[in-house]
This record gives structure tokens, C-alpha cells and sequence, in this order.
């Protein structure tokens, strides 16, 4: 009797077993595809961190400094989407607009009519890895008064491990950035003429006109010495 309560436990336990194998099976290959399917992406393009220009006050005719940082993001095992300073930038193309006057976000699209475009400026690198510096020349066309100053969308280009990677999605000015040290906002001013007595006094034609008017004053006290002396010759 005991032996067949044996093996009537054994026939019966066996189903289960092999059941539960198959539920455990089916569950970590549920949990695997799961976790495949929200795999952590990084971003593909380049981005503008810090955005700063200097002098913060020049006149038409000047050059602003800008100073920049670009990053790009690569998948590290357990840390997910890391940012990493981008080098080997070339040129870098940037947008001059009165601060407050709409300008579109996207692809570096000009809404205000006042804004200008400098484009392919020569980038130098700056103190710090990923960090830029560029020259840009101030022109009459360029708006006056506060202006801010933007990273053109999509003028950065740059190939790693034989990717290519375009940068930033949007125009960025220090408005856009998280980083809350930067500024890149400038006051344009138009430069004043110097009046015609100002322009006199730094030119050469000044001493010729102070020697011009003393020739004169000698001869016109000469000419009234003689006049004088004319009546008494007479006596």
C-alpha cells in the first residue's frame, strides 16, 4: 500500500514540475524581451551647454567673442546616456538678434526681420575640452541695442568612430541653456560722429589753421602800423 501511494505521488508531482519549469522559462524570456524593448537610447546630435559673449557693450564695428561648450551623449553600461566633450570642430555658423524679438527654435529659421546671420565663422579651441571660441565682427547690418547671440541649428558638425553627428536641434543663446553662469546677450550701439571741431583737434589741419590765422592777424596789424605812421611822415 505504501509503495503505490509512492509512486502515485511521484506520477503526480512530475506534471507540475515540468509546468513550473516551463512557466519560469516563459516568464524570464517575457522579462528579457521587455527589457530589450526599453533599452535606453542617447541622443544623436550635438548640444550647446554654455553659451556666453564679450564685451558685454561694444559699437558698430567691434568684435564679440563668443564663447561656447559642446557635448555629445554615448550609452555606458550602467550609467546610461553620459555626456562627453566634443572636439575637432572646425567652423560654426551664428545668429545676432534684438533680444525679445521672436526667432524660430528650429533648423536656425530667421523670424524677425532685424536678425543676421554669420555664417562658417573659424573656431579656435577655448580653455577647456568641448570649449569653442569665436570672432564675430559687428556690421551695419547687424541689429543695434540689446542683441542676443545664438549657435546657429544644425551649423556644428563633427565624426566619431565614423558617425557624423550635426548639432544643435535649435538656435541656442544662454536663454536656452541650463547652465545659469553664462551670458550671451549684448548691447549694440551705433558709433557717433565726432563733431567738426573734435575731428580739427585730430587731424593735421588744426596747427595749419592756428599758423593760417596768425599770418593773417600779422598782416592786418602790420597793414594798420603803417596806416598810423602815414601823418606824422607828412610834418
Amino acid at each position: 500500500m505504501s509503495v503505490l501511494l509512492l509512486v502515485i505521488l511521484f506520477f503526480g508531482l512530475v506534471p507540475l514540475h515540468s509546468a513550473g519549469v516551463l512557466y519560469s522559462s516563459q516568464s524570464t524570456q517575457t522579462t528579457s524581451s521587455a527589457t530589450s524593448s526599453t533599452q535606453t537610447t542617447c541622443p544623436l546630435e550635438l548640444e550647446v551647454t554654455y553659451v556666453s559673449a564679450s564685451p558685454g557693450s561694444v559699437t558698430v564695428g567691434a568684435t564679440v567673442t563668443v564663447d561656447f561648450r559642446v557635448v555629445i551623449y554615448t550609452l555606458e553600461e550602467y550609467l546610461g546616456c553620459v555626456s562627453n566633450p566634443v572636439t575637432g570642430l572646425q567652423t560654426g555658423s551664428f545668429i545676432l538678434s534684438p533680444e525679445g524679438a521672436p526667432l524660430a527654435s528650429m533648423l536656425g529659421a530667421l523670424q524677425s526681420s532685424q536678425a543676421t546671420e554669420h555664417d562658417n565663422v573659424t573656431l579656435s579651441p577655448g580653455a577647456n575640452p568641448g570649449e569653442y571660441l569665436a570672432e564675430i565682427q559687428v556690421t551695419q547690418n547687424d541689429p543695434t541695442g540689446n542683441v542676443l547671440v545664438y549657435v546657429k541649428a544644425e551649423s556644428l558638425q563633427t565624426a566619431v568612430k565614423g558617425t557624423v553627428y550635426i548639432g544643435p536641434t535649435a538656435n541656442v543663446s544662454s536663454v536656452q541653456t541650463e547652465d545659469t553662469s553664462d551670458f550671451s546677450a549684448v548691447n549694440v550701439r551705433v558709433k557717433e560722429q565726432p563733431s567738426v571741431w573734435a575731428q580739427l583737434m585730430q587731424s593735421n589741419a588744426l596747427p595749419l589753421f592756428i599758423l593760417a590765422a596768425l599770418i593773417i592777424l600779422i598782416i592786418l596789424i602790420s597793414v594798420l602800423a603803417r596806416r598810423k605812421r602815414k601823418p606824422n611822415s607828412k610834418r
